[in-house]
């Protein structure tokens, strides 16, 4: 049910900023602009007491255009109920909102805590299919997003401008924090050599690590016990001391390699973008001689002439003699071949000594 209530009335829930940013300025002001033009549009969402669940922006633009009364839409939620209006807040945004990367993968994972899925439950397949086929992606693809949220604020910032790829987002975000900051400087320096592949090689690696870690801890901190508790030998302590250190010279060494890797394939890319450009340059020069040669009338003209050269002259003379008109027609070609022939001839002489002179050959007609 829409109510009409006073501006003061409702207030902000700081918690929306944890999924939903602030529109930029210019959609801000062209929001402004639309309510003083034509007033409120959409009601905003409250709870009883006023808080608001959807229509941040709107309660911005609204109190910036200065009006006083404005239209809402109140739901049955308790303002500490923060699943409630997580929920409602998703949906809307979902349905209303063009939302920006980072956003958009922050409200997924939103979604997904609020699912509250247990663990093999039959019907979270089911839950997750029905989402996704609402947004139009596959399960699969939803879980991704879900998992990208979990990118540190410098690669997200990469994913929300569109400069980090889906699929190296997602295998960087399953790499710890600390991995992650690792790589930034990596990444951001080198990214149009980055493969995804060799991305996901090292997150396994890193993986691999992590497995070893902690079971290497487990076994230290119990043996550390059993030390505390009566004598024991600690050459195992000291031989999983030093193997955890190995394991950070590792976590080092794959980094080098990463970024070894990235040089190399920045090279290769270097390599095949010169390449590209010489059969570019090759490829034109082709072009301009193919276009030349479709066009230029003297090519025409040489080209035809050497069709003669595929007849015996003695049998053709044989073969026209007793044709007076035929043989009156060649002999006029006999003279315009004459003129072609000094022309042929002069334009060989400035070949050979590269001097400019006036044609004075008369042409033929065109």
């Amino acid at each position: 049910m829409m109510e009409e209530w006073k501006l003061t009335r409702i207030r902000p829930d700081p918690r929306n900023k944890e999924l939903f940013d602030d529109l930029e300025r210019e959609d801000f002001d062209a929001l402004v602009d639309s309510i003083r033009d034509v007033g409120q549009i959409s009601p905003i969402m409250v709870t009883p007491t006023g808080l608001i669940i959807c229509g941040h922006q709107r309660y911005r633009a609204l109190k910036k255009a200065g009006v006083k009364i404005v239209n809402v839409v109140i739901e049955s939620v308790l303002d500490s109920d923060e699943k409630a209006i997580d929920a409602l807040r998703i949906e809307e945004q979902l349905r209303r909102r063009v939302l920006s990367p980072a956003q958009y993968v922050r409200t997924i994972r939103r979604w997904w805590d609020l699912q509250e899925f247990r663990e093999g439950a039959h019907g979270n397949r089911l839950i997750v299919r029905q989402f996704a086929d609402q947004e139009g992606y596959t399960p699969g693809h939803i879980y991704q997003l879900k998992r990208i949220a979990d990118l540190v604020p410098a690669f997200m910032a990469m994913y929300d401008e569109k400069q980090l790829p889906h699929m190296m987002a997602y295998h960087l975000a399953q790499l710890p924090a600390e991995d992650q900051e690792a790589l930034i400087d990596v990444v951001r320096d080198q990214l149009g050599a980055l493969t995804v592949a060799a991305v996901r090689d090292h997150r396994k690696q890193v993986e691999e690590h992590a497995a070893e870690v902690e079971r290497l801890t487990i076994e230290r901190d119990m043996l550390k016990q059993q030390l505390d508790a009566g004598p024991i030998e600690d050459a195992r302590i000291v031989e999983i001391e030093e193997r955890l250190e190995d394991i950070q010279r590792e976590k080092a060494r794959e980094i080098a390699k990463l970024t070894r890797h990235i040089e190399e394939q920045d090279a290769s890319i270097e390599t095949l973008t010169a390449h590209a450009q010489s059969l570019e340059g090759a490829l034109a020069q082709q072009q301009r001689a193919l276009s030349f040669k479709a066009n230029d009338r003297i090519h025409k003209w040489l080209s035809h002439a050497d069709g003669v050269s595929l007849v015996n002259p003695v049998e053709y003379a044989n073969a026209i003699k007793d044709d007076p008109m035929l043989h009156m027609f060649v002999r006029q070609h006999i003279d315009a071949a004459r003129v072609i022939i000094s022309w042929v001839t002069r334009y060989l002489a400035c070949l050979e000594t590269e001097a400019e002179e006036p044609d004075n050959v008369r042409r033929l007609p065109s």
